[in-house]
């Protein structure tokens, strides 16, 4: 598990994440990179 970045909405962050994961047979490919690099920027 690699360190957590100094964010306070990391873990809402990682929330969205795992839930785009589960979702992300319903979205475009595109669409789930743009959402990643948003949460991850």
């Amino acid at each position: 598990i690699p360190p957590c970045p100094p964010r306070p909405d990391f873990d809402a962050s990682r929330e969205k994440l795992q839930k785009l994961g589960e979702g992300e047979g319903t979205m475009t490919r595109e669409e789930f990179t743009k959402m990643k690099q948003e949460l991850e920027a």
